[in-house]
């Protein structure tokens, strides 16, 4: 599982070793391919940026694409768009675009495009945003990177954590001294953030509220006035009131499903405050990218394979929670030791895919009835489906 191989069959190779320069034949248009683009020096061109090379192949024909926001310098997984000339292989181009979805960037953090332009506008405004999405999409990831992008310093706060209103700014501790013991407010990091933010001034602040609906409705009432014109939170710390500085932005994210527990809902004023935002799965061809920027030496093939499990459970109806990316991740990641080297790709993947897919649903895949076996059922028919 190691080594790359074309899916069409085996790869004729120069004398020197060096692959042979792509058949235009190859070239289907739709085709998903890898490819490191970098700047054309035509600067006039309706091309931004060029590549000589499809998949580490030379492409014989110049490769263009007319997307400039696309990462360069670093693969990136792109689909063949249309090929001019497919007479000849010496002359014309072969056009790629991105996935239906966008790219990764080149930190292999992938952003809906639409998503992207909206916290774009909404976090340049300081609007509160509200991400909603299923557990394990990359809401996190996302936020963080759009912090970066935007020149923002990311805060990060466990609402989990919190079981009284106070929680969010400080939390008493008991200190045993000699001579006896006394408690104190000790700040939390959402507390020092604000106190720094209104230090720097110039310098815009996300704060980011994760799993906020895993904390109880009544403690997380205090969070109303600082996500309205009000803008103030109650510091326990100096009993009295704090400012949220002018440069703080909040973004919450909660979990979407039926399939968790430990949650409560959020009602109606409290949604009010927020712009709310849906995050769903990457598109397949997407997540087999942002697989293969992480897992370079294991062929696309498989990655396809693990992203079609998966897909196929995220959309099988009455299996809760969904599989997260972070399940085909470690999917992956078992595929890619050298501990599964001896076995072939499809019994492979049979064995791991049982426990780091199917191992996430109750019961057991063995157990009839219960929702592993119903996942282990669905796994084996897209196996067999698949050839596998």
């Amino acid at each position: 599982m190691h080594s790359e191989s074309r899916m069409d069959g085996p790869v004729d190779e120069r004398d020197s070793g060096e692959p042979a320069v792509w058949r235009v034949a190859e070239l289907r248009v739709g085709r998903v391919v890898e490819v490191v683009l970098g700047p054309n020096p035509r600067r006039a061109s309706a091309w931004p940026l060029v590549s000589r090379a499809l998949d580490g192949r030379p492409s014989g024909k110049l490769v263009v694409c007319a997307d400039a926001g696309v990462p360069e310098g670093v693969p990136v997984s792109m689909r063949i768009r249309s090929v001019r000339h497919r007479g000849r292989g010496d002359r014309g181009h072969v056009e790629v675009a991105p996935l239906e979805g966008g790219v990764p960037d080149r930190d292999g953090v992938w952003v809906p495009e639409v998503l992207e332009r909206q916290l774009r506008v909404l976090l340049g405004c300081g609007t509160p945003v509200l991400l909603r999405g299923p557990q394990g999409s990359g809401k996190t990831t996302i936020v963080r990177a759009m912090a970066h992008r935007l020149r923002m310093r990311f805060v990060y706060f466990n609402c989990a954590s919190v079981s009284e209103p106070d929680d969010f700014l400080a939390t008493l501790h008991l200190e045993v001294a000699e001579g006896g013991s006394r408690t104190r407010w000790v700040p939390t990091p959402l507390l020092a953030a604000l106190r720094e933010a209104a230090q720097a001034p110039e310098r815009p602040v996300l704060v980011f509220l994760d799993e906020l609906n895993r904390c109880p409705e009544g403690a997380r009432n205090v969070l109303m006035p600082a996500l309205d014109s009000t803008r103030q939170l109650h510091d326990p710390t100096v009993n009295g009131a704090l400012a949220i500085p002018a440069n703080v932005v909040f973004v919450a994210a909660v979990n979407a499903g039926q399939g968790f527990s430990g949650t409560w809902g959020i009602d109606a004023a409290q949604l009010d405050r927020f712009v709310s935002l849906e995050l769903g799965w990457p598109p397949q061809g997407v997540e087999v990218a942002l697989l293969r920027r992480r897992f370079p030496g294991v062929r696309r093939q498989v990655l396809e394979q693990v992203v079609g499990l998966a897909h196929a459970l995220r959309t099988a109806e009455g299996l809760q929670p969904a599989i997260s990316v972070r399940a085909t991740e470690q999917t992956v990641q078992m595929l890619a030791h050298q501990a599964y080297e001896a076995l072939s790709g499809p019994a492979a993947l049979r064995e791991v895919a049982r426990t780091t897919l199917c191992g996430r649903f109750p019961g057991h895949p063995d157990q009839r009835g219960t929702q592993a076996a119903l996942a282990w059922q669905l796994v084996c028919a897209e196996l067999e489906r698949m050839g596998g």
